[in-house]
């Protein structure tokens, strides 16, 4: 059984049943004469499918313009994104009006136990209101953070720690 499943996985991976596709592209170009480690310009274009384009850089500690988004805001900003989508599919699903949801995520660079330097930890802090006459109890709620961080594509797609820190 065991083995037949497996196969089944397999066929269904070369089949190209997947649960979605996201596509973007990247821009960027020499725009000086010289091209060296120290003062390369980092500024490049992503664009998404969708037609939405932003400005991007590298992170401000790699000579990024801090006036920019770097990969490293955007890796955060996906797995807080992601988390709030869970936790709202979830809420909705019990029946819980949420009313607003705001985080304060933060990332951190750091080296792994391999001295590897990643994004090693995101920490979220969400805080959410609800209204209407069924509301969550905190303890509840703490469920619910579980099972959108157990859940999460993104959560499910990286191996940074992430630890959520709800505010009541």
């Amino acid at each position: 059984m065991r083995r037949g499943s497996r196969l089944k996985s397999k066929r269904s991976i070369e089949e190209g049943l997947q649960m979605g596709q996201h596509k973007t592209s990247i821009h960027w170009e020499r725009d000086t004469g010289h091209f060296n480690i120290k003062s390369f310009n980092r500024d490049h274009v992503i664009r998404f499918e969708n037609g939405v384009a932003i400005n991007a850089t590298s992170a401000p500690e790699y000579t990024g313009n801090l006036e920019l988004i770097s990969p490293e805001d955007l890796l955060v900003a996906a797995i807080s994104s992601c988390h709030m989508m869970t936790f709202l599919a979830i809420a909705s699903l019990k029946n819980w009006l949420v009313q607003t949801y705001n985080d304060q995520a933060q990332g951190f660079l750091e080296e792994n136990s391999r001295g590897r330097v990643m994004m090693n930890r995101v920490i979220l802090q969400p805080q959410v209101l609800f209204s209407g006459s069924n509301l969550p109890t905190s303890k509840e709620q703490e469920d619910i953070h579980f099972k959108a961080k157990r859940s999460g594509f993104i959560t499910n797609s990286v191996r940074t720690s992430i630890s959520i820190q709800p505010h009541f």
